[in-house]
């Protein structure tokens, strides 16, 4: 859940990577039509640059998110010591420790916020009872909360929701819980998540 809700975040940079890297490889393609002399593994260094630095420039990017995360944080804000949580991890500028007394503050402040309408909030606390990191692991429970966030038109909560209901990627397109979880992947992509309408696109020939 701490990627899906990261994906959502940076789903701004992560499409522009996308573009440059489309508009660098027909260049590259260019370049190698003029020299058919460059060898595969010149090519493979290069991409593993250029992965690299996008790698660099995501933690760059985050790590001038992490003040703005804390601040609303130590607001309450559920959802942004979520992200904040995240940040570390991915930074790793936090213990083990740290990290979990994040996560239970925002199990706290989602709790609050969810049953006060925040359906934000209730996707977060629903990532707490799906991965059971700071309460006992409750999939029912989990589920009720991202189709309470669903019904209420949030995109991430219909995500999550199929992904819970799928329950595996390499499943075929026929298997039951594909069927089950594809209606939550066609409702979130309609109110506009990007990740649902490739997994759409992906399972529907």
């Amino acid at each position: 859940m701490k990627v899906l809700l990261l994906c959502s975040f940076f789903i701004i940079f992560v499409a522009c990577v996308a573009e440059q890297k489309n508009l660098q490889s027909k260049q590259d393609s260019i370049t190698t039509q003029k020299n058919p002399f460059i060898s595969t593994k010149e090519l493979e260094n290069k991409e593993k640059e250029e992965e690299s630095q996008t790698q660099k420039e995501f933690k760059k990017q985050l790590k001038e998110k992490v003040s703005e995360y804390k601040k609303k944080c130590d607001k309450k804000d559920g959802v942004y010591c979520l992200k904040l949580a995240s940040a570390y991890e991915i930074l790793n500028e936090k213990s083990d420790i740290e990290i979990k007394e994040i996560h239970k503050k925002a199990f706290e402040y989602n709790t609050n916020d969810c049953e006060n309408g925040d359906m934000n909030a209730c996707v977060g606390l629903g990532s707490a009872f799906e991965s059971g990191e700071v309460v006992k692991k409750d999939l029912q429970k989990a589920k009720e909360l991202y189709k309470k966030s669903c019904d209420n038109k949030l995109a991430l909560g219909c995500l999550n929701l199929g992904l819970l209901l799928s329950d595996c990627t390499a499943c075929n397109e026929d298997s039951k819980s594909k069927k089950e979880a594809l209606p939550f992947f066609i409702k979130a992509c309609e109110y506009g998540n990007n990740n649902a309408c490739a997994i759409i696109n992906k399972n529907i020939k």
